[in-house]
């Protein structure tokens, strides 16, 4: 009867544990594992691909900077995605999406590329105001299709 007893009680706190896993998942907390997720993309405005833009994910519910992660798009727009600036992928979880913003004052001499990029809305500069989120799910790999749509907060 104690070991029916024994496998019930570590059945309830596995359950227990269970959902309260999932219940964090759900919430948008990063879950810190052994494993992350691949995640690459296509960064678009107005139809065209943001080249050399450092796009940044940034974890939502939780303060830990060990789980942000950043790439630079390449001349179609295309990143790939590494976590704390080292580690390829992201962690499992919720993560606002935004883009680091020109350090530069503005120019009449600045490429092409450059000058695109500033025309891109102010908002998506900011975690709080960006409106792009994404959900990462453990495992297999992600591939993201952003495009930035134009309007106000230029």
């Amino acid at each position: 009867m104690s070991s029916l007893l024994f496998v019930t009680r570590t059945f309830a706190v596995l359950a227990v544990g269970f959902s309260s896993l999932c219940a964090l998942t759900a919430t948008g907390v990063i879950m810190p594992s052994g494993t992350t997720t691949q995640v690459t993309g296509k960064l678009t405005f107005s139809g065209r691909p943001v080249q050399q833009a450092t796009i940044v994910f940034t974890p939502k519910g939780t303060q830990s900077a060990e789980y942000w992660g950043a790439g630079m798009t390449d001349a179609d727009g295309n990143f790939e995605v590494s976590m704390g600036g080292s580690e390829s992928g992201l962690k499992a979880g919720a993560y606002t999406v935004r883009l680091l913003p020109e350090t530069s004052t503005p120019s009449d001499r600045e490429d092409a590329p450059t000058q695109f990029r500033r025309r891109i809305p102010t908002r998506f500069y900011d975690d709080k105001t960006s409106e792009i989120g994404v959900e990462i799910a453990p495992g297999a790999a992600l591939h993201l299709e952003i495009e930035l749509p134009e309007g106000p907060g230029a």
